[in-house]
């Protein structure tokens, strides 16, 4: 397993404290003061809420090379196809097989096929209950979605699977020992993503510390321009492509093609975390790694947060995992039209291989959704793998730590509380003519409630249908699916995020841990939330080659 150091001395975390209060301090006076520190957290030019990708320093030159966070899921998928066993159902396609991205994404889903999708394909939500809710066999609680059953099929494909999540070696996240405190780490990745200084420490000593620290100190004095100067970051992707969905509602999917020549090794479908979307700084670095790596990129934007408002109320949430389906269906039929094929192992090799990426909520969307397709995922979708990372397993468990009184709930929740209010104002202005008394949800509740979880009960439960914000916590935490999982899958962690349960791992559902999923589980002992940043590379980190 990776981890890094435990650096008890009490000096380490004076230095911590004083790098944090100083960070602070900065804040309040030249960017805003805390709220600015929480924005930039959730704004989406800048670094999403609620996790991102992780302490793998794999050997991606350029941009990537300068951002530590967004290599593993690049590397992810790069290890998957290059596997000699990369389609672990049937044999591999050959690159004159691979299909034309441009051509493919020419092809734009529009309502016509959406409505044949529902037709044609049984997993299909249905039209006039897009948001249906089943209930467990033994009747116990409902849920969106349910988690595949344990099939003969599905059994094959995860002993298969298993042999590539098996081999995935993470190297060690090894930050300076003055700089490992997990909020100033998550606070600081906020700020110093660009910053080489800061993402990779050379010096282990206290000119590395000081170096780093005056970078810090340098990010956030310019917090204002910074979250207002990457918002313009819109000319990256190659184009958007407008995706309509069976109820009458879309999503927007910003694709990047590999460019320079090359046949694209595959297609990569990413999603974002929270209130963030495909334009976030680490969206970006994630996509260009991949793109660095031979994979074109598939970006789907969560519902209302492509900077259009969508036309039906709530948008998304923690296991809304409609979209992606739907979007797997819709690449699946342009497969079929350019190239031919059909269901089953016989069709996966005659079409594109397929990998899934996610960082925060989007990985939780991730996992679940592969947790309910079992081996529909490979066999339908050809759907090879997947990375994720800083994965909220079971957020009834996490929300008390993420709501924790003290820091957290000053700097992290409470202010976290203040951007949900705000949207569900702008939901009750577009979809209820500003009624107060809507039937739709309980916006009073909503604008009162003095936590994350009652907000949650007010106006998520009241949206799709759960009883609470708990039950709407057990029928969408990816936990609950994990064993429907037939892919090989990446799960990277760090045991000390500030929003995470620590006690909480479920390895025990992996072949790892003795259960069915092919997860490959790795937590690292530092790293914080959505940081992983002042790295020391060692002789044999391949991060220090590329960094050369």
């Amino acid at each position: 397993m990776a981890s890094s150091p435990i650096i008890p001395s009490a000096a380490s975390a004076a230095a911590s404290r004083l790098v944090i209060a100083v960070a602070v301090a900065f804040a309040f006076a030249f960017a805003g003061g805390v709220p600015t520190v929480v924005a930039l957290l959730h704004h989406p030019s800048s670094m999403p809420p609620i996790a991102s990708p992780s302490s793998f320093r794999f050997a991606i030159p350029g941009r990537a090379a300068a951002r530590p966070l967004a290599a593993a899921a690049a590397a992810g998928a790069a290890a998957g196809a290059s596997s000699p066993r990369a389609d672990f159902a049937s044999p591999p396609s050959s690159s004159s097989e691979v299909v034309d991205a441009g051509a493919a994404a020419a092809s734009s889903s529009a309502s016509a096929s959406a409505a044949a999708a529902t037709a044609s394909d049984p997993l299909m939500y249905e039209t006039s209950e897009f948001y249906r809710r089943t209930i467990d066999d033994d009747g116990s609680r409902p849920r969106y979605g349910q988690p595949s059953p344990s099939t003969p099929s599905l059994r094959r494909l995860q002993d298969r699977a298993d042999f590539i999540s098996s081999s995935f070696v993470p190297s060690t996240f090894d930050p300076h020992p003055l700089l490992t405190n997990n909020h100033l780490q998550t606070i600081s990745g906020v700020f110093v993503r660009d910053r080489p200084e800061c993402a990779y420490v050379t010096d282990g000593g206290l000119g590395g510390w000081i170096g780093a620290v005056g970078g810090l100190i340098d990010a956030v004095s310019r917090g204002k321009g910074a979250k207002e100067g990457r918002g313009s970051r819109c000319d990256y992707y190659d184009e958007r492509e407008t995706i309509e969905t069976p109820d009458g509602d879309f999503f927007h999917v910003d694709r990047k093609y590999v460019g320079d020549g090359r046949v694209a090794k595959g297609l990569v479908v990413a999603l974002h975390g929270l209130e963030s979307n495909a334009n976030a700084t680490l969206s970006v670095d994630i996509a260009e790694a991949h793109r660095r790596n031979g994979f074109d990129v598939a970006y789907i934007n969560f519902r209302g947060k492509s900077g259009v408002p969508n036309r039906t109320p709530g948008g998304y949430h923690l296991g809304f995992t409609d979209d992606l389906i739907h979007y797997l269906r819709v690449l699946k039929e342009r497969d079929e039209k350019e190239r031919g094929g059909g269901d089953g192992e016989d069709g996966t090799t005659r079409r594109r291989p397929i990998y899934l990426t996610g960082y925060s909520l989007g990985s939780n969307v991730v996992l679940k959704a592969l947790g309910e397709l079992g081996e529909r995922a490979h066999l339908r979708y050809n759907v090879r793998g997947a990375s994720v990372s800083d994965v909220p397993f079971d957020v009834e468990r996490n929300n008390p730590c993420f709501e924790a009184p003290g820091f957290n709930r000053a700097v992290y929740s409470d202010n976290f509380l203040k951007t949900l209010k705000v949207r569900a104002r702008e939901q009750l202005d577009l979809f209820c003519d500003g009624d107060e008394g809507t039937d739709l949800f309980d916006y009073v509740t909503a604008r009162d409630a003095e936590t994350v979880a009652d907000f949650e009960t007010a106006y998520i439960a009241r949206v799709y249908g759960f009883d609470d914000n708990v039950d709407y916590y057990r029928c969408t935490s990816c936990g609950y699916f994990l064993e429907g999982i037939g892919v090989p899958t990446l799960v990277l962690n760090s045991a000390d995020d500030p929003f995470m349960d620590p006690n909480h791992w479920p390895v025990e559902k992996t072949r790892e841990g003795g259960g069915p999923a092919p997860i490959r589980m790795i937590r690292t002992e530092r790293g914080g939330h959505s940081a992983f940043v002042f790295h020391r590379p060692g002789p044999n980190d391949m991060a220090a080659a590329a960094m050369a």
